[in-house]
């Protein structure tokens, strides 16, 4: 022979592209061919071997056009590949010797065919396992215990970790509806290219966008090429160079729309229909968190009280806290601020199966709750960092109050799973007086607390 050669079919692009080759000559055209009327496209519309023993000179070029220059072919033989009943291949052979082959060759071919049939397959049923396995995994990874969903940053770490097992892609996008701001955003990007594209917190044009079209209709889009049109995938004023496969899920429950899961890849036909199948179903499990996270977000949002800490939240802490620092202008009175920040415990949580943080916020919040007069004011700043307002006290009575407060946390107990230790407590006091702007008097109080935790933690610093 003088070239044996072997092609794959994509029935989609009715295309022929070569895979492998062995030929003594130079000039194989690595292009890709359309189905036409050559002795290649004969076998893909019958889906039979062919055998031609004497080509003329003159039809060369017609019936082979697998060369980019003729090469006197006189003999040729080739037989299509089938799996699950579908061509998917063709291995041919070609010789510059009339009469160079015959039905022997076809049958010798044929046993070639079924045992290539045959490692296809083997590979296939573990290639399909390996992506069922990872997908499995995916989704367990999104209802891993070890996320809480109580913010944002828990859900960005979910998806970060499942995602990634759930169809190939080089730049994924998520977008969550903000339930407060009753907006469409980019909540989380990644970026696994050199190539530009969008940020995160971009608001969502629900019109003339392929997300927005998405979460307006409920429905998955999926693009196969992007480069055959002028595609919006976010917004009007986006900046987007990929060219490639798109799709974008929706996270639907109850009817109503908490986000889209949006997956690029350079590659064209990247998705097909059972990929959109598979993440819209695994997206049902999503939508449910969020569900329960925008639901939380809302009632969180109407709740004055920190349900975990029974403190003000910090919306209504601020809120009273002007209230109070106007009155005390008003009656030329004093006041201070305490910032409480529970000192990090790394050494201590490692001891624990559980992350001991929960017990610890709740004992600390008792203890202060203790310590309260009709006079103060109690709220939570941050997940750690509690603050006391104090109307009508002096810094000192309350930087007294604040040391008295450290000891008595630092000599509680408290027990976590079968273990009891202790926990300390860092407290920044900055004086009210004459003021009544509360993020000055907060931003005081934090420097003194940043002084404290300079110091090693466990310690009471004041600003006047």
């Amino acid at each position: 022979a003088h070239t044996a050669i072997f092609f794959w079919y994509n029935k989609q692009k009715e295309k022929l592209s070569i895979e492998k080759f062995v030929s003594g000559s130079s000039e194989i055209s690595r292009r890709k061919f359309d189905i036409e009327d050559d002795i290649l496209s004969k076998m893909i519309q019958r889906g039979e071997p062919e055998l031609l023993s004497d080509i003329s000179p003159a039809a060369e070029a017609d019936v082979i056009r697998y060369y980019n220059v003729t090469q006197g072919i006189r003999s040729f033989v080739g037989v299509p590949l089938f799996y699950e009943k579908q061509l998917i291949a063709i291995i041919a052979m070609d010789s510059k010797v009339s009469d160079a082959f015959g039905i022997e060759t076809i049958y010798a071919m044929g046993r070639f065919v079924r045992v290539i049939t045959m490692v296809i397959s083997i590979f296939e049923e573990k290639h399909s396992d390996n992506i069922a396995q990872q997908r499995l995994k995916g989704i367990l990874n999104m209802i891993s215990p070890e996320y809480k969903f109580e913010n944002e940053m828990d859900l960005n770490s979910a998806l970060q970790n499942s995602i990634s097992l759930l169809v190939p892609w080089d730049a994924f996008a998520f977008v969550y509806y903000k339930p407060v701001e009753q907006k469409f955003k980019t909540q989380k990007i990644i970026n696994n290219t050199s190539l530009k594209y969008i940020g995160e917190g971009l608001e969502i044009d629900l019109s003339g966008t392929l997300v927005g079209k998405t979460i307006t209709t409920g429905i998955p889009v999926k693009i196969d090429d992007t480069s055959l049109a002028e595609y919006v995938r976010f917004s009007k004023a986006e900046d987007v160079s990929f060219d490639g496969s798109f799709i974008s899920i929706p996270l639907v429950h109850q009817h109503q729309n908490y986000g889209v899961l949006c997956f690029e890849s350079l590659k064209k036909n990247a998705y097909t229909n059972n990929d959109v199948q598979f993440l819209k179903s695994s997206a049902n499990i999503l939508a449910y968190v969020m569900h329960s996270h925008s639901t939380q977000s809302l009632l969180k949002n109407y709740i004055s009280v920190d349900i975990e800490s029974k403190a003000l939240n910090t919306i209504t802490f601020k809120e009273r806290m002007s209230s109070d620092l106007f009155k005390a202008s008003q009656l030329d009175i004093s006041g201070a601020l305490a910032i409480i920040r529970i000192d990090d415990f790394l050494e201590q949580e490692s001891l624990f199966d559980d992350n001991p943080l929960p017990k610890v916020i709740k004992s600390v919040s008792e203890t202060i709750l203790n310590e309260m007069t009709p006079l103060n004011l109690f709220g939570r700043l941050d997940e750690r960092i509690f603050a006391v307002f104090f109307f009508n006290a002096t810094p000192k009575d309350v930087f007294v109050w604040a040391e008295k407060l450290r000891v008595k946390i630092a000599r509680k107990p408290i027990a976590v799973v079968t273990k009891q230790t202790t926990y300390t407590v860092s407290i920044g006091v900055a004086s009210s007086h004459n003021k009544t702007d509360v993020e000055e008097v907060i931003y005081n109080a934090d420097l003194a607390l940043k002084k404290a935790l300079e110091r090693g933690g466990n310690t009471v610093r004041n600003i006047n």
